[in-house]
């Protein structure tokens, strides 16, 4: 898999047998890392972004311009393919994937936004199949895929600054595959339909509504490795029983065909002044070989000056170069060394929130308890002072009682009949 980049330092990323390599303008290859399964790109600016996905819930972001700084990135779930990176014009690079699911459903397309940190996962699109297209500009994302049962053409947007996706619009009711959206005036869209053997190529696009779809390929005919261009003119490629086809969009004139020995296919990050940056497939024209000049091209060889007399090397000077031989030969070992350390691989980080939720309801509970306690110890102390003054009343009467004279009351007689 080989991705072209238009960025002043690389010009091509290519995975090969689980190694990721980077290639700059002399050619020479930087690895970035192995056991990759996947990987998505695209530039910002000229900070290039790649995102190399393993077949884990975590992935690794390159970013940077010549040095590229390496952090890990969460994913919701397993990766399950289809990994793309798209930049809308505010400069904000969109991260779409496959992610699995509970057993029972099909996987879920999610997209998280990197704006100097990575968002959380957004769900884009539930029971999708694998292909899909998504472009972005100042103040949307437009995302066209195909249902996964019976395969219905589906359209959404993403308002980029509510953060919020639309509902779900068909597009078309029918066996729909590899939707390609292509921006310009007007939001073009590009399908397959039809049974694999047969497909036709599809094509509508939209102002402030989509228009009716058109048939660009014969009924005949299998459609197939559809290509695109869009920076002079809209135009697609497409293979039809063996011949290379090409049909500009905005003219009137009929498809074009094309000597496919001239052509190849090649998949390129694509970039558009108000639409951000999008990975295009597209035919491009081969290189010419080079070929010897012919005799009256061929130049004038200088006759060779006499070389100068060689002097004799001192003690000093052979000392020094048997100092930068040695010197030559410990940094070639320095390098060997640094190759053959294996440094361990870094295991992705714990997720901590399941125990930072249990820990809030730990506090909250304790909290409540607390508050719980306070009040029954007001009130205990209320009760013991209310005993306390009960039982001051009762000493009080119990002395009252003991310090009364005693009374003698006198007797009927006595009262009755007087001393006297």
């Amino acid at each position: 898999m080989l991705i072209k980049i238009s960025h002043p330092e690389y010009e091509a990323a290519e995975l090969t047998a689980g190694k990721l390599k980077l290639y700059g303008p002399e050619g020479a290859g930087k690895e970035l890392g192995a056991q990759i399964q996947d990987f998505a790109l695209t530039a910002v600016s000229n900070q290039l972004h790649i995102v190399a996905f393993q077949k884990s819930n975590w992935a690794w972001h390159y970013r940077g311009q010549k040095p590229l700084f390496r952090e890990q990135l969460e994913l919701s779930s397993i990766y399950h393919g289809g990994g793309r990176l798209i930049a809308d014009a505010q400069g904000q690079a969109h991260l779409f994937y496959f992610a699995k699911q509970a057993s029972g459903s099909g996987p879920a397309l999610r997209h998280q936004i990197y704006d100097g940190r990575w968002s959380p996962p957004f769900l884009a699109a539930a029971n999708s199949r694998l292909d899909f297209s998504v472009l972005g500009n100042e103040d949307y994302l437009y995302l066209v895929y195909c249902q996964q049962q019976a395969g219905h053409l589906l359209y959404r947007a993403f308002d980029l600054n509510k953060r919020i996706w639309s509902g779900t619009v068909v597009l078309r009711a029918g066996d729909c595959r590899h939707p390609q959206l292509i921006p310009g005036p007007q939001l073009r869209l590009f399908w397959l339909e039809g049974k694999e053997e047969s497909a036709v190529l599809n094509f509508k696009a939209k102002n402030n509504t989509w228009s009716s779809g058109q048939a660009l390929s014969s009924q005949a005919g299998r459609a197939s490795r559809i290509g695109y261009t869009c920076q002079e003119e809209c135009g697609v490629f497409w293979l039809e029983a063996g011949n290379l086809y090409y049909l500009n969009i905005d003219s009137q004139s009929g498809p074009q065909l094309l000597p496919l020995e001239d052509y190849h296919f090649q998949e390129r990050a694509a970039a558009m002044p108000g639409w951000g940056s999008f990975l295009l497939a597209g035919w491009e024209l081969k290189k010419a070989k080079k070929t010897d000049p012919g005799p009256a091209e061929t130049e004038a060889v200088p006759a060779e000056e006499e070389e100068p007399e060689v002097q004799p090397k001192s003690d000093l000077e052979r000392g020094m170069a048997s100092l930068f031989e040695e010197w030559a030969q410990f940094k070639a070992e320095i390098g060997s060394w640094q190759k053959s350390i294996v440094l361990p691989k870094i295991p992705p980080a714990p997720d901590l929130t399941p125990w930072r939720n249990r820990l809030e309801r730990l506090e909250s509970r304790l909290a409540v308890n607390e508050r719980k306690l306070e009040r029954e110890k007001i009130s205990w102390k209320e009760e013991t002072e209310k005993l306390k003054s009960r039982v001051t009343q009762l000493e009080r009467r119990l002395q009252e009682i003991e310090t009364r004279p005693e009374s003698r009351t006198a007797s009927i007689w006595r009262r009755v009949i007087p001393k006297d």
